[in-house]
């Protein structure tokens, strides 16, 4: 089996447990600590899938020498700096910023946001 296949195997497993481990859940008949472990097994196993997602699609990306369109948002930034060979050229306090990569990878865009005027709700 090569490697595509075998982590396409990998994220179709994952998903039938996490799957199957739901379908074990009995909110009514299960006492508060078997509840408990029932939802924290379900949550470390849709973490597993979307790890084997993930992996999946690096895996994929890479053999196709691709980048993904995609955001990364850091909720803990709150500065932005951009510096070249002279030092700090722009610094920005009390912002948002997200991260957009576009068109396989030669594109990064940053988006700032003030936080004050944003207040405590992230979109």
């Amino acid at each position: 089996m090569n490697k595509l296949q075998e982590l396409k195997n990998k994220r179709g497993d994952s998903i039938k447990a996490y799957q199957d481990a739901y379908k074990r859940i009995d909110i009514d008949g299960m006492n508060d600590t078997d509840l408990s472990l029932a939802f924290d097994t379900y949550n470390t196993l849709v973490q597993d899938a979307y790890a084997a997602k993930v992996e999946l699609e690096d895996y994929t990306n890479v053999v196709n020498n691709t980048i993904p369109d995609r955001r990364i948002r850091d909720k803990t930034i709150n500065r932005f700096e951009v510096i070249d060979e002279t030092g700090r050229v722009i610094v920005k306090y009390g912002v948002s910023v997200e991260l957009l990569y576009q068109d396989d990878g030669r594109t990064l865009k940053v988006v700032l946001r003030d936080i004050k005027l944003r207040g405590h709700h992230e979109s």
